[in-house]
């Protein structure tokens, strides 16, 4: 009798495995794996760099009784050590020179009730309650991982409206394991991409509901989901081509969208109020800080988007962070898109639009880059379109040979991309420095081969200090006399010696080094206010990498006479025709003679 029972139980268990859907199964390993990377990988700056930019509403208001951003002095001794961002970057200013966030509030949003857990138990535990202690650390990530989860549940739902379960499966494991989602959505889970592919999900998902239902709650969501997107990160307000394009192929296709639209207004009107509700803390705070209800934060003249000079190849194959090259298993993706129109046009052409458009716009970003990243970071907001196009392409395939074929190459990308990963993780590749040699010789290698850290790009600096520590690799292109000897006055101007010139006139390379040069005398014996040495870079007249070290920080006196010398390392240009230029700048109006002022450019001998 009990091993009837026995018999019973095991067989129940067993149909209950075989009734669970596979590509649950699939999302339970894909929801350990980010769980447990990401909660054994918590550090004390998870809040830095760019994430403390979208942190910093929180202890400004919680903390620092500081909510408007009024004193950035707090900002800085919370960053006393460094560790958090080599400049505070994350506060920038109005037109009136006073202090605001550099970040719009999005994420502050998604880090909320995370941070209110951490708060609370600070507090129970005696920790400091200053927003970066522990209990603050681990909450965040924490809720990084839940969104993490949500965003994979809702992806699961899309792609089981489009193919079967064990292509869903598929899907799910090759966007998990086989791409860079596995970097930003563990150790990176707190950044904007996190967020953002859980919105991109809920988007789609509440489109295709509403298509099919038209209820007030559906297009509530569209709405919600669009206005946090942009919130988070501002140029994916595009997303709302989604819903408006959904059924859109063709101009009869448009009449008929825009009469299904007129005829629900009211549900439009709605939904657009829950909208300006949500994004009115953001128009507030910049109508109390600046006057207006939208206004462009983010001022930064190196970095910004430059719609006439995209990095389209350099995006997809640039051995620096080429998207193709560290996520090859992509390819089969914008290959599908195609199949993926042919199969479901009323659908594909709004997502596919998107893509396309939003992927020029990654492009043109200066920085296109985009920091520390593994492979493409903002690319990852559009996977759960460019699944449903590998999708489409492995239903296209008919042949045994041609599916076993793409079946292996889909294997080798993926352990070429977790291979890769790890390469990151133990410092063999590295984020900001890889180029085409250096990714050669450490291709498929455990460690870093003799000499082959030469092979990387030129090291820069995160902080104001630059130390020129490989000189040897260097050959002098130009020399310029701003001041020839013997060939100045005494003067007591406020800018003395200008030099200007647009960096594609000095060289074609990617980077400079200058060597400022200057013989002066000077009447006065204490200098109370400068001058200073100065040197930057400009776009559009605007300063970037500006630096401007004190004249007498820098000077020796040789024979008696006073020699300053300088060495700066041009940025990352932003474009050719931005302009490099130094001059002493003398707010104090001393009087000062120029007997000399040479400028030496080196560019690199290889």
């Amino acid at each position: 009798m009990a091993n009837k029972r026995l018999f019973v139980k095991k067989t129940v268990l067993k149909d209950t495995f075989l009734r669970i859907p596979l590509s649950i199964y699939a999302l339970i390993a894909a929801m350990v794996f980010v769980a447990s990377v990401r909660m054994t990988n918590v550090n004390r700056y998870e809040t830095s760099w760019d994430v403390l930019g979208y942190y910093l509403y929180l202890p400004a208001t919680f903390v620092k009784g500081d909510y408007m951003m009024n004193d950035r002095s707090w900002v800085e001794e919370m960053n006393k050590d460094g560790r958090l961002s080599g400049t505070i970057y994350q506060v920038t200013v109005n037109d009136d020179g006073e202090p605001m966030y550099f970040f719009l509030m999005g994420m502050a949003f998604f880090y909320l009730p995370f941070f209110l857990i951490g708060h609370g138990i600070a507090w129970m535990t005696g920790a400091p309650m200053d927003g970066l202690s522990e209990p603050y650390q681990y909450s965040l990530v924490a809720g990084g991982v839940v969104y993490t989860i949500l965003g994979l549940w809702l992806f699961r739902k899309i792609l089981r409206r489009f193919f079967s379960e064990g292509l869903s499966t598929a899907l799910i494991l090759i966007v998990v394991f086989a791409t860079n989602y596995s970097h930003h959505m563990t150790y990176k889970n707190l950044e904007t991409v996190n967020m953002l592919f859980l919105l991109m999900c809920w988007l789609i998902w509440s489109t295709l509901r509403w298509h099919e239902e038209y209820k007030f709650k559906q297009l509530a969501q569209i709405g919600i989901s669009i206005t946090l997107m942009a919130l988070v990160k501002p140029s994916e307000v595009l997303a709302v081509m989604i819903p408006l394009l959904w059924h859109v192929y063709s101009r009869e296709t448009f009449r008929q969208k825009m009469r299904l639209l007129w005829s629900y207004r009211k549900q439009l009107l709605m939904a657009f109020g829950i909208c300006l509700l949500i994004a009115s803390p953001q128009m507030l705070y910049w109508l109390a800080k600046t006057g207006r209800i939208f206004y462009d934060s983010y001022k930064n003249p190196g970095i910004g988007l430059d719609i006439f000079h995209p990095h389209t190849i350099d995006v997809l194959f640039s051995f620096k962070k080429g998207w193709l090259i560290y996520t090859p298993v992509m390819i089969l993706a914008l290959i599908g898109l195609y199949y993926f129109i042919k199969r479901n046009r009323p659908v594909a052409t709004a997502l596919t639009i998107y893509f396309c458009i939003t992927f020029f716009i990654i492009s043109c970003w200066t920085e296109w880059w985009y920091g520390a990243s593994f492979s493409c970071r903002p690319v990852i907001t559009s996977y759960p379109i460019l699944a449903l196009g590998m999708g489409s392409f492995f239903l296209h395939l008919k042949s045994r040979l041609a599916q076993w074929s793409v079946a292996v190459f889909v294997l080798l990308c993926l352990a070429l991309n977790q291979f890769q990963w790890w390469q990151m993780r133990e410092g063999i590749w590295d984020a900001d420095r890889t180029t085409a040699a250096y990714y050669k010789a450490i291709f498929l290698k455990t460690q870093v081969p003799p000499g082959a850290d030469t092979l990387k790009s030129v090291q820069r600096s995160f902080t104001a200090v630059q130390e020129w520590n490989d000189r040897h690799r260097y050959k002098l292109i130009k020399t310029v006399h701003v001041v020839k000897k013997g060939a100045s006055d005494w003067s007591s101007d406020e800018f003395l010696s200008v030099y200007k010139d647009q960096y594609r006139n000095i060289t074609d390379k990617d980077h400079l080094w200058m060597e400022l040069d200057v013989v002066y005398e000077a009447k006065d014996s204490v200098f109370t206010d400068g001058p200073f040495l100065t040197v930057t870079a400009l776009h559009r007249n605007e300063a970037y990498q500006y630096r401007a070290p004190k004249l007498t920080e820098v000077t020796d006196t040789i024979n008696g006479v006073l020699h300053a010398k300088y060495q700066y390392l041009t940025p990352e240009i932003r474009i050719p025709k931005d302009e490099l230029t130094t001059y002493v700048w003398n707010p104090g109006k001393n009087n000062l003679k120029i007997l000399s002022y040479t400028i030496r450019f080196y560019g690199r001998k290889d």
